[in-house]
Formats: C-alpha cells, structure tokens, sequence
C-alpha cells in the first residue's frame, strides 16, 4: 500500500532544513522534449530532475508517497506541500508539475523557470499518441495501481486542456494559451522559452553552467511507444523511461 497524504507537512521543521531547494521550474507541457531535457539538466548537474515518470516508477528515498499524493491533489482532496515533494530534486519537468509553475516560484523564489516548447501541431500529434497508447492499457487499471494512477492523474491533465477526449482545437489552444501565460507571468530575468533543437548553449548560459563537451542527449522515447507504457506502468520494469538507464535508446528525439 502506498504511502500517504498524511506525510505531508512540517514545512519549516529541522525535517526540511538540509533539503535541497528546487533550482529549476519546468513550466513546459509534457511530448516539449522534456526527457531530452531532464538528461541535459542531470548532465549540467541538476540531479535528480523530477518528471512525471517519477511519480510512477520508484526511486527509493526519493519519491516515496508521490503516487498517492499526487492522486489526491489532482482531485482536490489534499493541498501539496512542494517543499515535501521535492526535497530530493533539484529540478522539475513535464506534466502534471508544468502548470502549478507560479506555486513553485512561490515556493522556490531563487529558482529559474524553463519552458519547452515546441510546434503546437506538432506537439498535439505527439500527445495524442501517447493519449491512444494509454487508452489501450486502461482495463490494466484493474491489475496495476500503476495504472489507476496514470488515468486518474491523466483525465484530469486532460480537463485542464480542456476535454478528456483527442480534441485538436481545444488541446492545441490550451498549449498556445499556458505558453502565453507563462511569458506574461514570469520575469523575462528568471525564464528560458526553449526548444530541445537550440542544443546546449542557450540551456547553459542561462543556467550558468560551462558547456559539456559531450553531445546533447536526443532520447528517441516515441518509437515503440506502446510496448514501453506496458512495461513500464503494466508490469512495473524499471529503467524503461530513465535517463540513466542502459535501456533508454539513443538516436533522434521524438520529443518526450
């Protein structure tokens, strides 16, 4: 059984006093290149970066309870404590973080907010693959918790975009719409707007980290798409969507 809600709190206790503060703020949708990105981050050394995938897969002293506690949240049934959540990280990426970006730069006020972007058309494409391959795996729901969650926090990502079901006005409106808010919201100083294509440079000089002389990581996550959901939320294997895993593909980037 999970962990629960009841974990949350004591913020300003010793607890919290030698966690690390969030450095980076993720305000860009899910499918923006955000594995690729969370690879660069973890290279330039904001390790662990948070996405979505680690709500679901375990990382041990880490993301304990984040499951159930996101579960909750997303229906509205618990505030989130952020300063819990991301004791452990020193970054945050991808859905369903990307739209609480001005409670976490409430919360982190030294921390620096990136938004991935990417062709609207193109990201609606990307999305609605991913929206299909989880559709398949729905009746697994009744086997994994895995799987509950991903659709219960996932129906309702979908109904801030603006309908549960593929709608390509709706969802390409809502990604033009937060991406226009993000910009109006946040400082022009403390905000990136970038395309994994733009490479290391802009990623670094606004971080202020040298760059590496390793490439920039493409992770190709959208061929086999299907098989590595079922893996990963399914049957519970680790590593399927890790950045540090020997089994994460290399090759062109499909924007994860």
């Amino acid at each position: 059984m999970d962990e629960g809600v009841l974990e949350l709190g004591h913020v300003g206790s010793a607890w919290y006093r030698h966690a690390m503060p969030l450095k980076v703020i993720g305000a860009g949708f899910g499918r923006t290149g955000t594995l690729s990105t969370k690879a660069a981050l973890e290279t330039l050394g904001f390790a662990p970066c948070y996405h979505f995938v680690e709500i679901l897969q375990p990382r041990p002293g880490h993301n304990d309870g984040h499951r159930r506690a996101w579960v909750q949240f997303m229906k509205g049934r618990s505030a989130m404590d952020w300063q819990w959540l991301f004791e452990h990280y020193d970054a945050t990426l991808d859905f369903p973080t990307c739209f609480f970006y001005r409670e976490l730069m409430e919360a982190f006020p030294q921390a620096k907010v990136l938004l991935t972007v990417r062709d609207p058309e193109r990201w609606f494409d990307s999305f609605a693959a991913m929206f299909h391959a989880l559709r398949r795996i729905r009746l697994a729901g009744l086997f994994s918790p895995n799987v509950r969650a991903i659709h219960s926090i996932g129906r309702r990502v979908n109904r801030r975009l603006g309908s549960e079901r593929v709608d390509r006005d709706a969802w390409i409106s809502a990604f033009e719409r937060h991406n226009r808010e993000v910009v109006e919201t946040v400082p022009a100083e403390r905000l990136l707007v970038y395309e994994v294509g733009g490479g290391w440079e802009p990623l670094c000089e606004f971080l202020g980290q040298p760059v590496p002389a390793e490439p920039f990581p493409h992770l190709n996550e959208g061929e086999a798409l299907q098989s590595r959901v079922v893996s990963a939320y399914v049957l519970g294997r680790k590593g399927v969507f890790s950045t540090d895993s020997e089994n994460e593909p290399s090759g062109r980037d499909s924007r994860g």
